[in-house]
């Protein structure tokens, strides 16, 4: 059985790097994104189980890798999980206008990350469309 892949996009290193810890020590393979290009990038070339991303990013934020992401035939059923900072509606309304998934807010409880992965790489949402 092939293990899942997560993608994991944010612009802090030592934030990539405790998903990366927590989530291979789930068993899932994990591939990271410093910036929102690079992101979708690396989407688009080998689709994900998963994508994880902060709102804030170079070069494309958070939202515009969601988006850009919904758009492309390749990972439009990808689900998506949005970690922010930013605790107002607005930041949750526009990360569900999006396409996310799921939102957290971070600190994201690490708990429900990996419980959330799992149901997400199991049970995925059914196509958009």
């Amino acid at each position: 059985m092939k293990t899942a892949s997560i993608l994991i996009v944010d612009s802090d290193p030592d934030t990539r790097a405790l998903y990366r810890q927590l989530l291979e020590m789930e068993g899932l393979e994990i591939v990271e994104a410093g910036d929102g290009q690079d992101a979708v990038d690396k989407a688009t070339a080998h689709p994900p189980a998963v994508v994880m991303t902060d709102t804030r990013l170079p070069v494309l934020d958070g939202y515009a890798v969601c988006e850009s992401l919904r758009r492309n035939s390749v990972t439009s059923a990808v689900p998506i999980i949005i970690a922010t900072a930013d605790a107002t509606q607005s930041t949750w309304d526009l990360a569900r206008a999006a396409g996310a998934d799921l939102v957290f807010l971070k600190p994201v409880p690490l708990e429900a990350l990996v419980r959330e992965i799992r149901a997400l790489t199991t049970h995925p949402p059914a196509p958009r469309g």
